[in-house]
């Protein structure tokens, strides 16, 4: 899968090294200031400097105090940590004669999923570059810890990976093996202005090894779609189906509409308040079709559309409808998009009612170049001021087929 990226994207390791070095450091404050806070007001820890409203002792005061502590219980995780988090907050990263960097080490044999301790963990790797060893505390601050912070700088390194080698390596070989953490991610990055499609190398190597489930492919799919990353969406569409698929998705409607994806979408939510109902019905004859009923409420632009992944070139589109119940001046019809823009690149005639009997119908058209690979096909009211207004009556229709036409390649 292609990943375009962004400006943002541009930069050396250096400058990602000192990026990352400054978000990690504020994330392990906001890992650890709950906890210190919560471990003043109890009076746990009364030599940490962030306690210094109820204990003014010096940094180097307060470091002795600890390794006093450590000295009585080498097992005292509490002091560990709070050693760990004073030498760190040291302009020089040592107390007392305690190295930053010795007192963390200390701090991860008696306190291994402390979130501070994590934190420190994460800020050395990245300050070094050592990315793997840095993945591994962010990982498990999103996963045990619930750190939308954590989450934030792994999208954040998504973003800047193509830059500092090593980076995009680990970022899948972490993918590889656990895809939980990858979702809090995921859903962490569109809060953050980052395009998902920076976790795109890390999603083929979770899908490549069954580590992506359907809520989060579903989700990957629309951002992917309303970023215009259209061929990485479809892909992780064909990953959950994981079948070969039709250019028009599920036309024969015999399977239960999947939204957020490329199946068939209904333009009004509220079935008790829509004017246009959407509903898969059996016939006898048929197995199963689309049926809309009209309520005479005002309905959406559209009644139905499916999203689709066309190159350029010339398709033909057929179906079957009936439309005798249908109380309509001008009919409907089936509109073929730009999802770029909306600009309409096709439409079939007006379907109008014709008796009780099934009509066909075929519209040949030719998708150009400059629509961009994503297409939408929707069922819409033939008069715009018919949906203002509102029908009534039932339409059904079936058998919708899409097909690229003989000589049909890209003009």
């Amino acid at each position: 899968m292609s990943v375009s990226v962004s400006p943002q994207a541009a930069m050396g390791p250096k400058l990602l090294g000192g990026l990352a070095l400054v978000l990690a450091l504020w994330l392990g404050w906001q890992a650890w200031v709950r906890n210190l806070d919560e471990a003043c007001r109890l009076n746990e820890w009364p030599y940490l400097a962030r306690c210094a409203a109820q204990h003014d002792a010096p940094p180097a005061a307060q470091a002795a105090a600890l390794l006093q502590r450590l000295a009585d219980n080498p097992g005292d995780s509490s002091a560990a940590v709070a050693l760990a988090v004073l030498a760190s907050e040291q302009p020089d990263g040592r107390v007392a004669g305690v190295d930053a960097d010795a007192a963390l080490d200390a701090a991860l044999k008696v306190a291994p999923q402390n979130g501070a301790v994590l934190s420190l963990q994460a800020s050395r790797a990245l300050r070094q570059q050592q990315w793997t060893q840095a993945l591994d505390p962010l990982i498990r601050l999103t996963q045990f810890h619930q750190s939308n912070a954590a989450a934030s700088l792994i999208g954040q390194l998504m973003a800047n990976a193509a830059q500092a080698p090593g980076l995009q390596q680990a970022l899948e070989a972490a993918a590889q093996t656990d895809g939980r953490w990858l979702a809090r991610v995921i859903y962490q990055m569109p809060k953050d202005k980052i395009p998902v499609a920076h976790a795109m190398p890390a999603v083929a190597q979770a899908m490549a090894h069954g580590r992506l489930d359907t809520a989060l492919g579903r989700f990957l799919i629309q951002r992917l779609k309303a970023d215009g990353q259209w061929l990485e969406a479809y892909g992780v569409w064909q990953h959950l189906w994981n079948r070969p698929l039709a250019l028009l998705f599920n036309g024969d409607f015999e399977q239960a509409f999947l939204p957020g994806g490329f199946d068939w979408e209904p333009g009004q939510n509220n079935a008790h308040r829509a004017g246009a109902q959407v509903m898969r019905a059996g016939r006898s004859d048929r197995g199963q079709v689309l049926q809309v009923s009209f309520t005479g409420r005002p309905m959406a632009a559209y009644v139905v559309r499916q999203d689709m992944l066309l190159t350029p070139g010339s398709y033909r589109f057929s179906g079957d409808y009936r439309v005798s119940d249908l109380r309509s001046q001008q009919g409907l019809a089936w509109v073929f998009a730009c999802a770029s823009g909306n600009r309409e690149i096709a439409r079939t005639a007006p379907m109008l009612p014709e008796g009780r009997n099934w009509q066909s119908q075929t519209l040949d058209f030719t998708v150009p170049p400059d629509c961009g690979l994503g297409v939408t096909l929707s069922l819409r009211t033939q008069a715009p001021y018919e949906a203002t207004a509102g029908m009534r009556g039932d339409a059904l229709f079936d058998r919708l087929r899409l097909e690229r036409r003989e000589g049909g390649s890209p003009p």
